[in-house]
């Protein structure tokens, strides 16, 4: 500031601005770093989405969907506790100031009755908005534990960003952002739901606003074919149905649905080959994050070639496999359900070979292991018959993640 002025320096020539002006730097890296003296004199806003953000974003999203409710009891309780908060501090600071006002003057305290009623009034005050503020955090507590029942469904489109956010290694235009994926989110959650299931009448009639007349007609023609059917109705702002609309099942189908109106509107935008990668992460990341997989069996589908054999592979497995694939079939031992696979190979190389080279093996069992799971089964397809892995992955996805949604 030069007098009444702002100026600013760009090299060495000087520029009069206005006290409103402002300078925005923006810098692609993730982790950039500054220099103190500029950290001193800068405001640093990181947009960088956290994890733990986007899932209380989407947590949101379907709370306002599912259970407004629970949301507004919640944020009721968190106002009133921090209305109470300040008020029982405030008393409580009010009574240490009576307090050492009356140790400087003259005269003892307890000969002050008039202070030590007031002082007594002011601690059963006290005490009774402490009782009020621990039944609010009970009413809290069993708001946040409500709101909990709908957290995977925040998790499952956490992971779906997440994995998106990665397709930019792929290509710099496969780029998704927070709001494509938040809105991709909550058209999942306004899938027609199942036959019984009840049906919000003001909430689907607010979805139908702003759009074509053909899509209101058919808006209409839902609530029609569902009260001709006697689904349950829920009319107003409570629910007359008998079925729990936070109930596992009815969480179980927002994943699902979400899930796939997230992933068949990423892969609008993106190459075939691109799109079925993209499914298949997501469906492994959801089995690791279940609990199902973990990152050595995971990284099984990607490991490098494996290295030469030690030993010399047996010879009745010659005629069904090659070094390499036997040598695969060692390291899918890890595996759990897979730990004798070259042991059974050896002894019924026959059966083994008959089922490799059928046309479809990924419809066949094989032989001595037909309770694999899906996984397994792509396992074991992608280092014997990688030429049928493509066909292997399309029912792995599909078991995992369901049918994709129809185009609309």
């Amino acid at each position: 500031k030069q007098g009444r002025y702002w100026v600013m320096r760009f090299g060495k020539t000087e520029t009069e601005v206005s006290d409103r002006f402002r300078l925005v730097l923006v810098s692609p890296s993730t982790t950039p770093s500054f220099a103190p003296s500029v950290c001193s004199s800068c405001n640093i806003i990181c947009f960088h989405a956290e994890r733990e953000g986007v899932e209380e974003k989407l947590l949101e999203i379907v709370i306002s969907h599912e259970a407004p409710m629970i949301e507004r009891q919640r944020v009721n309780a968190l106002q009133t506790h921090k209305a109470l908060s300040h008020k029982l501090d405030d008393m409580r600071r009010a009574m240490l100031r009576r307090l050492e006002s009356a140790g400087t003057g003259e005269g003892e305290i307890i000969e002050d009755s008039q202070l030590i009623q007031t002082l007594e009034a002011e601690r059963i005050s006290c005490l009774e908005l402490e009782e009020r503020i621990q039944t609010v955090n009970s009413d809290l507590a069993a708001a946040t534990s409500r709101r909990e029942t709908f957290r995977p469904v925040a998790m499952r489109g956490t992971l779906v960003y997440e994995v998106s956010q990665r397709l930019k290694a792929t290509h710099p235009l496969y780029s998704f952002s927070l709001d494509s994926i938040a809105q991709a989110f909550e058209r999942g959650l306004e899938k027609p739901l199942e036959s019984g299931d009840p049906i919000h009448v003001p909430r689907f009639l607010a979805s139908a606003k702003g759009r074509s007349p053909f899509q209101r007609l058919r808006v209409t023609a839902t609530l029609v074919k569902a009260s001709l059917k006697g689904a349950a109705i829920a009319v107003g702002v409570g629910l007359v149905a008998p079925v729990n609309m936070a109930s596992p099942q009815r969480v179980e189908q927002l994943i699902s649905s979400v899930t796939r109106r997230i992933c068949s509107e990423v892969c609008n935008s993106l190459l075939t080959q691109h799109a079925k990668a993209f499914t298949l992460s997501v469906a492994l990341k959801s089995l690791a994050l279940a609990g199902q997989l973990d990152d050595d069996e995971i990284g099984l589908l990607s490991a490098p070639p494996p290295p030469p054999l030690s030993q010399p592979m047996p010879e009745q497995v010659a005629s069904v496999m090659s070094e390499e694939q036997w040598s695969a079939c060692l390291r899918m031992q890890e595996t759990h359900g897979l730990a004798q696979l070259c042991a059974d190979i050896e002894a019924g190389a026959d059966r083994w070979k008959s089922w490799v080279f059928l046309d479809r093996p990924e419809q066949a069992d094989p032989p001595g292991y037909q309770t694999l799971d899906p996984f397994q089964r792509l396992l074991l397809l992608k280092h014997l018959r990688p030429d049928r892995v493509v066909h292997c992955i399309d029912h792995f996805i599909e078991t995992h993640l369901g049918p994709p949604p129809p185009s609309t």
